[in-house]
């Protein structure tokens, strides 16, 4: 508040409360779907990466894979499983939920985490533009591609000529995967 002298206060249509006071007008948005996740005692750590799949809200930490239910008023989040520590990136394609975590790439399906690439640190995932059953992986030492058949993503290779950690790729227009570098600069 710009000042503790409040001269009114009302509820607006959307039940939200603005407040007079010496200072001018404040306004606090009481009625949102914004949520706020505290990790003040360090229970589930840094989040990086994000996604909310059929109501449960999965969280990518630098200390594994956590899951919440959306609806529950008070639910926290609970470490989904043991066996993983980073989470880089969460993606669904073509209804796979895919996790890249420093130990590999995993697939969540039937609420159990598979691995489907075993090569450490999945930074990213980046479907290719002109065939969507194409899937790119950037990794701590290269880039893996992966080809999706009969509805699940198999290795391809490993890109043995590039060998960079990948953190950053992206499409162009054109077609091109551009990795960027923080030290070299950006590969074609």
């Amino acid at each position: 508040l710009a000042s503790n002298r409040i001269l009114s206060s009302f509820l607006d249509s959307n039940d939200n409360l603005w407040i007079g006071s010496d200072e001018g007008v404040t306004y606090i948005q009481i009625n949102t779907n914004t949520k706020y996740f505290i990790d003040t005692d360090g229970q589930f750590g840094s989040v990086y990466t994000s996604i909310l799949k059929d109501s449960i809200l999965y969280l990518g930490t630098n200390q594994g894979l956590y899951s919440m239910n959306w609806h529950e008023r008070n639910s926290k989040p609970k470490l989904f499983d043991n066996k993983l520590s980073q989470i880089w990136a969460m993606e669904v394609l073509q209804e796979s939920f895919l996790v890249g975590a420093h130990e590999g790439v995993f697939e969540l399906f039937n609420g159990k985490l598979q691995y489907i690439l075993d090569d450490q640190g999945a930074w990213l995932f980046r479907v290719n533009p002109n065939n969507p059953d194409i899937l790119y992986v950037g990794l701590y030492s290269g880039i893996s591609v992966m080809e999706r058949k009969e509805d699940k993503w198999k290795f391809v290779k490993k890109w043995s000529d590039f060998g960079e950690s990948s953190r950053f790729m992206e499409f162009d227009r054109y077609g091109y995967l551009w990795v960027a570098h923080p030290e070299k600069g950006y590969y074609r």
